[in-house]
């Protein structure tokens, strides 16, 4: 009986796998930028499948101040990250009510903080990936997904914006307005978002099927610095429209100011991304075309987000490489179609580059990797994630083709909108589309890490593939093996492609033409080729008919792993710029640096 006492005592951990999940959340803040706390007050509302005795929420850092379910004072316990409720008879259905206040951070961009820009006050919400529990008390893991009905009460004169449009507003007796916002779509609590202040809004007009009425929502006196955010929003969500085929899922899109944020740039909120200042405002007078990239790289991601991340969410943390991944290859893609000029396949061999000098380590680590602590949570983010996984994804559409990866994706979307969707349901989709099961060979770049190196040999008619781990020189680390795509084509040819399974695998290709043969076509390839100086050289002759990411990847070829660094800096700068004149070797000129 003592073991069995201590186990309803103890707090589930990390996360909640079985137990009762909120059905719908009301919620209501209390926010004056002028205070340093915030208070709060919600009705969870419960519709469980059997009665129960006990409900666990998180909540960190909170004072609670009552608790009641139906009406009916409750007894809880707050511990570390959690909330136990106990209820006062078994129930299945009933709703719990809650108040509380808690601090507002005044030095973290997370949770709910606050910035100070010209002496106006702001405040605003940042819960990726585990900090709405300091705002308010919920489940706070992202396969627990509901409608959310907020509302918040802020003094008179001072802006207020969630994820949907106001549906009311009331003024209060005292200086204080009520804004009542239309409810969301099921939402994690992670993409729940508001932000509070005398700002000043941008109309940047609509956009998409569903005329899509998008804001600019900036810092008082900033009104003109967004100009090019105005411009480019729009075009971003029109885009990702049509790669989808479906219209962007919420009814409205405000892109919002924070001046200053630490450990992340942008957010994806449906309906409210959040970004720095320094990428999305800038002085007319001041603006730069590096500014201006940036700024529709990260639009491009975040808005891609709100298909794949928002509509559809990440079962557990260790499919975040799924969601950041897809988005930033969808980025890319995004700004390729519309920005041709700006060479975002050349750019995308300097991203695929950072990857594999990250994952050529002995220490590097898989991308889909388990979480079981915050601490895995947070170290989730980073180039693995984000870069390999972008890389991986790119080399898998080149190798199935790009109409029916996109048909793949499309059918994900639809079969988990509203819902979650994990790395299984992913692939399966894409192996459906196929009409080829491909968990194989994208396990195995998921599942482990490391960069595998391919020597491609000629061989009379035939090419002979070899694989290995690719690690830097005297450095010993643990095997790995790959189903590898490896597609090749020569002069006057179509990419032609096959899975390399084997560690030595003979390639039987008809008309083949060794002495122009591009061994990764389109540079598309997360492996590293293993040629000869001579090989490459012969390549990158002037009268080579390589493409720009071509030519950039068999540079990499030649350079010492040290220079490599160098060459991602100077490709992204000026490679592309070098090669849009034709009157100029390019490919000499490079090799000559």
């Amino acid at each position: 009986m003592l073991a069995i006492a201590a186990a309803l005592a103890a707090d589930p951990g990390l996360r909640l796998v079985d137990g009762p999940r909120p059905a719908a959340y009301a919620i209501e803040l209390t926010i004056d930028p002028a205070e340093t706390r915030f208070s709060g007050r919600e009705v969870i509302r419960w519709d469980l499948d059997a009665p129960t005795r006990v409900v666990w929420l998180n909540s960190r850092g909170l004072d609670l101040t009552a608790v009641t379910v139906d009406g009916t004072p409750a007894r809880f316990r707050a511990s570390g990250e959690w909330l136990r409720i106990d209820l006062p008879a078994r129930a299945q259905r009933f709703a719990t009510e809650l108040t509380w206040s808690g601090p507002i951070d005044m030095v973290a961009t997370q949770g709910v903080f606050a910035q100070v820009v010209e002496q106006d006050r702001y405040v605003f919400s940042q819960f990726e990936a585990t900090d709405a529990r300091a705002a308010f008390p919920g489940l706070d893991q992202p396969d627990v997904k509901t409608p959310f009905d907020l509302t918040l009460r802020v003094p008179d004169g001072t802006g207020a914006f969630a994820n949907t449009p106001v549906a009311t507003e009331e003024d209060e007796p005292g200086p204080m307005r009520r804004v009542h916002f239309l409810p969301t779509r099921p939402l994690p609590t992670y993409l729940l978002a508001f932000a509070v202040g005398p700002f000043e809004v941008v109309d940047a007009g609509t956009a998409g099927r569903g005329n899509t009425p998008i804001r600019i929502v900036v810092p008082r006196g900033r009104s003109g610095w967004a100009g090019e955010a105005t411009r480019r929003t729009g075009q971003a969500l029109e885009a990702l429209e049509r790669y989808f085929d479906q219209p962007y899922p919420y009814p409205k899109l405000d892109v919002v100011t924070i001046p200053v944020t630490v450990g992340f740039g942008a957010m994806e909120n449906p309906g409210l991304i959040t970004c720095a200042q320094q990428i999305l405002l800038a002085r007319p007078e001041d603006d730069t075309l590096a500014r201006r990239r940036e700024y529709a790289s990260v639009i491009a991601h975040e808005l891609a987000h709100q298909w794949f991340g928002d509509l559809v969410t990440l079962g557990w943390w260790e499919d975040l490489w799924l969601n950041e991944s897809f988005a930033s290859w969808m980025g890319d893609r995004v700004l390729a179609e519309l920005e041709p000029g700006w060479h975002m396949d050349v750019s995308s061999v300097g991203g695929r580059e950072y990857a594999m000098g990250l994952d050529g380590l002995p220490s590097s680590r898989q991308i889909r990797e388990p979480i079981t602590t915050f601490a895995d949570i947070e170290s989730a983010f980073d180039g693995i994630t984000y870069a390999k996984g972008q890389a991986v994804l790119g080399m898998f559409e080149a190798w199935l083709g790009a109409d029916v990866f996109r048909a793949g994706v499309r059918s994900y979307l639809t079969a988990h909108a509203d819902g979650t969707g994990t790395t299984e349901d992913f692939i399966a989709a894409i192996s459906s589309a196929a009409q080829r099961d491909i968990s194989g060979p994208f396990r195995s770049f998921l599942d482990q890490p490391g960069v595998p190196a391919v020597r491609v040999q000629v061989d009379g008619s035939a090419l002979v593939l070899e694989q290995q781990r690719f690690l830097p020189p005297g450095v010993r680390g643990a095997p790995g093996h790959w189903e590898i795509p490896v597609c090749v084509r020569w002069r006057g040819s179509n990419p032609t492609c096959t899975l390399l399974t084997e560690a030595r695998q003979r390639w039987e290709i008809p008309g083949l033409d060794p002495a122009s043969l591009v061994p990764d076509a389109g540079a598309t390839g997360y492996w590293r080729p293993r040629l000869d100086e001579a090989q490459v050289t012969a390549l990158l002759a002037k009268d080579s008919d390589l493409t720009l990411p071509e030519g950039a990847k068999l540079l990499v070829t030649l350079l010492p792993e040290d220079d490599r660094d160098f060459w991602m800096e100077a490709s992204q700068k000026s490679l592309a710029e070098i090669w849009d004149n034709p009157e100029d070797d390019g490919y000499a000129k490079l090799l000559e640096k």
